[in-house]
């Protein structure tokens, strides 16, 4: 009498919970890293809008001899909200958005874009 060996498979119970414990932990990871770059790339649209702001209120001053009184038709990306504070001599513009989950701010006493709020402004609040 010959015996014969059956060949089995498939996955066993153990080896599939495996399988599915991998694959969330990988798809757990996944999300982090790309909240993690939509949030950067939110941060780099944020400046970039924050320096065009700029750019376009000290054209303003140059040509007017005074910065300007609002910032309404300042060109932004959509969802970021700008608040303005300006006078003759001076003016501070903070930059917000919800994709960025932050605020940068820019005063023109100093010329450097910094992340927070200008004096008197909200910025971005977590909801």
């Amino acid at each position: 009498m010959q015996s014969r060996k059956q060949s089995v498979t498939g996955f066993t119970i153990v080896e599939l919970l495996i399988v599915i414990v991998v694959i969330g932990i990988l798809a757990g990871i996944t999300i982090v890293a790309f909240n993690g770059v939509r949030q950067y790339a939110g941060e780099a649209v944020l400046q970039a809008d924050l320096r065009s702001a700029t750019t376009e209120i000290e054209q303003e001053w140059l040509t007017e001899g005074s910065y300007p009184a609002n910032v309404s038709d300042v060109e932004r990306s959509a969802g970021t909200v700008y608040e303005y504070t300006g006078e003759t001599n001076y003016f501070c513009i903070t930059a917000s958005s919800e994709n960025a989950q932050k605020s940068f701010y820019y005063g023109s006493d100093d010329p450097v874009i910094r992340e927070g709020v200008c004096p008197g402004h909200d910025g971005f609040v977590d909801n």
